[in-house]
């Protein structure tokens, strides 16, 4: 499959046209415009090389009319949600400097009054497993959070088709993702801070499903800047081979909107399953733990990577008292176990919710309190641990794996499957200790922290090393005892619990 290339641009043909629009007739380079052309000649200039750079406008080199370059911004307004009034007018110029993505909004031949909102482009995969690989991460946030970003957007599609996506750390994946800036050797450089926020390959050999970002945008997991999760998810829709919708509300649309949360819409869904189909029914479902609510974490601002001596908030153990008949149920529970518990073996957030660990059994808790059904056997859910296991410590990857810990093995699963040449010594992390307390990954700066009596080590899951200079004392994080239960961190960041 030939690799498509969605921005190209012919530069001999756009100087010469913009030479002639700043000195030249407006009448007489778009015959037959009339009131269109009620803009300066600069607005002009850089209007017709938005709709060029964008695929309205056509770049063969043909004399065009007053009413090609009408129907070119009726079509970009439809692409925009905007009024159709086929002029350059104050809100289709200012749309035309938002944020947006780098991908062409008319590929080819495509017909610009199709019925259908979401465009398919031609091209898809012809597998169904698929593998990705980032090249490079931004220094903007951490690599725990720019991995976990990745593979949520990837979910976001694998949850509605019948693919998957595995990532891989070393050599060639079918989707490269990299952050990259200005000029970076595929005919497609960025413009710096605002509008081209990132640009996507559609499927083939060679670049075919390549995704870049640019890393001079702002990158966050807020509102705030340009948000790498809800980027992401769009540009890996070009990656399948889905092009830009016309309808503006959907993921697909070519303009940057934050969303909270981030769902696909129906155009979405029909799009992606014109091209892959639907989820097929799985003996082995890729992530069996179903999330209350479809919607990102947030996370904090990057912090420094070292373990502070005073954490801002030194975390406090929840105090024990019977709940009201009808308690009020804040966004994070004060009492994130029940209240009888004197100790717990182990506690873990994943895929968003809290899982507690006593005795045989595990309890799971979402933001309105603990699920109908629970507590359940740790060993029937997850079949591989031994039976009736007292679990040491648990905690959730950056990949989406659960680790689990007892005594001097530990054991990671996708979902509640267990991968193969597991049970493992824990040597493997560099801890030679006959068990671990406790582990957690810290948002701030993506790494996991074990802790084993009264010290702790931190621990590189990326690359598959323990830092140096490591283990420290505990007490070096004030208010944090010895002999931990257990210790998480919610996926805001902002509170540690620790038992």
């Amino acid at each position: 499959m030939a690799v498509v290339r969605t921005t190209l641009l012919l530069m001999p043909l756009a100087l010469w046209l913009s030479v002639g629009w700043v000195g030249g007739n407006q009448e007489a380079m778009w015959p037959g415009a009339g009131s269109i052309l009620n803009v300066t000649n600069a607005d002009l200039s850089k209007g017709v090389d938005y709709l060029m750079k964008f695929g309205y406008l056509k770049q063969d080199g043909k004399m065009r009319t007053g009413e090609d370059l009408r129907e070119a911004i009726i079509t970009m307004q439809r692409f925009g949600g905007l009024e159709e009034t086929g002029k350059l007018d104050e809100g289709t110029l200012k749309l035309m400097q938002s944020p947006r993505c780098g991908v062409a909004d008319i590929i080819g031949t495509a017909e610009t009054t199709r019925k259908k909102r979401y465009a398919l482009v031609g091209y898809y995969w012809q597998k169904k497993n698929l593998t990705y690989r980032i090249v490079r991460t931004t220094p903007q946030l951490s690599p725990y959070v720019v991995h976990d970003a990745i593979r949520r957007a990837f979910n976001v599609w694998s949850d509605v088709t019948p693919l998957t996506f595995t990532e891989m750390f070393h050599g060639e994946a079918d989707i490269m993702i990299d952050f990259l800036w200005g000029f970076h050797g595929d005919g497609n450089p960025f413009d710096g801070p605002g509008n081209t926020l990132a640009h996507a390959f559609f499927p083939g050999p060679r670049r075919g499903g390549d995704t870049h970002f640019d890393e001079e945008e702002k990158w966050t997991m807020t509102k705030e800047g340009a948000n790498l999760f809800q980027v992401a998810t769009h540009e890996f829709g070009h990656a399948l081979g889905l092009g830009h919708s016309s309808e503006h509300n959907t993921i697909m649309g070519p303009f940057y909107r934050y969303r909270d949360p981030l769902q696909l819409t129906e155009d979405d869904i029909r799009g992606i399953q014109q091209l892959y189909g639907a989820p097929e029914e799985k003996a082995r479902p890729k992530q069996p733990l179903t999330p209350v609510v479809t919607q990102e974490p947030r996370y904090p601002p990057k912090r420094p990577d070292h373990v502070p001596n005073t954490p801002e908030q030194p975390p406090r153990r929840p105090p024990v008292h019977t709940p009201d008949r009808h308690p009020h149920t804040p966004n994070h529970p004060e009492t994130p176990v029940d209240t009888c518990f004197s100790s717990i073996d182990a506690v873990a957030v994943i895929r968003s919710e809290l899982f507690v660990f006593k005795d045989r059994h595990f309890y799971r808790y979402h933001d309105k309190g603990l699920y109908p059904g629970y507590p359940a056997m740790t060993s029937r859910f997850w079949r591989s641990l031994p039976r009736g296991v007292h679990v040491d410590a648990v905690y959730e990857r950056y990949d989406g794996k659960i680790v689990f810990f007892k005594g001097s093995e530990y054991w990671v699963f996708d979902g509640n499957y267990l991968e193969s040449r597991f049970p493992r010594p824990i040597r493997d992390y560099g801890l030679y200790v006959q068990s671990v307390d406790a582990a957690f990954v810290w948002g701030h700066n993506g790494k996991t922290y074990f802790f084993k009596g009264n010290r702790y080590w931190r621990y590189d899951d990326i690359e598959k090393k323990m830092d140096r200079g490591y283990p420290k004392k505990i007490d070096r994080w004030e208010g944090v005892p010895n002999n931990l239960d257990g210790i998480m961190q919610w996926t805001d960041g902002e509170n540690q619990f620790k038992y």
